[in-house]
């Protein structure tokens, strides 16, 4: 049994002998179990993962959806490549974002940017590339932990910290086993609610 699989039937144990409090047949997380949960999840390194994201903003008419394939290298770079309806590259690496899109007039234009967790909308990529990396101090930092265990699956819901402003809701991560499926971030506005997501396509879903 390799070291994942072991940490995951770990936490699935503690789960099951009380450090979880069941409700019929949902158990609610408290932050250690949640933090145990993560830290058993696999993320392939090196290894093209094809995701849908999906955004609903004042910006928009309706939901904007992009398809693209994310990639977790071993240097510790997260590269996203949007494939479609507009091909870009976000490259995420300690906590900068570098942007690379081409432009109307065919020439290719290139924006980094420090990521600062006080931005709300940073603080999200900041907290994908802690969870994709495996950064728990940080996701400890900057959120509240907790969330629902079930026999189809689970969820871990991370709630901002007082000190991170009133903006950004929630991170809900939704999952079965030790795989992330869905993560979505909501956000409240003066204007009207808006929320980013990211599904997770699995290998036997994916388009060929």
């Amino acid at each position: 049994m390799n070291r994942s699989c072991r940490r995951f039937c770990l936490t699935i144990l503690l789960l099951a002998c009380g450090s979880a409090h069941a409700v019929g047949d949902d158990r609610s997380l408290d932050a250690a179990s949640a933090r145990s949960l993560m830290t058993s999840l696999i993320f392939r390194h090196n290894h093209d993962t094809p995701f849908i994201q999906r955004q609903v903003s004042p910006l928009f008419a309706g939901v904007s959806e992009q398809h693209g394939i994310l990639r977790i290298e071993g240097d510790g770079r997260l590269v996203m490549r949007i494939l479609s309806p507009r091909q870009e590259m976000r490259v995420i690496e300690s906590g900068t974002v570098t942007m690379t899109r081409r432009r109307t007039d065919g020439r290719q234009s290139t924006l980094s940017t420090r990521l600062d967790p006080r931005s709300e909308p940073q603080l999200v990529l900041l907290a994908i590339e802690a969870l994709l990396l495996g950064n728990l101090a940080f996701l400890d930092e900057h959120f509240l932990l907790g969330g629902t265990a079930q026999p189809s699956g689970w969820s871990i819901e991370l709630q901002p910290r007082a000190d991170a402003g009133s903006t950004l809701t929630r991170i809900v991560l939704l999952g079965s086993d030790h795989q992330l499926r869905r993560l979505r971030a909501e956000f409240a506005g003066a204007q009207r609610q808006r929320w980013l997501e990211m599904d997770i396509v699995a290998a036997s879903e994916a388009p060929s």
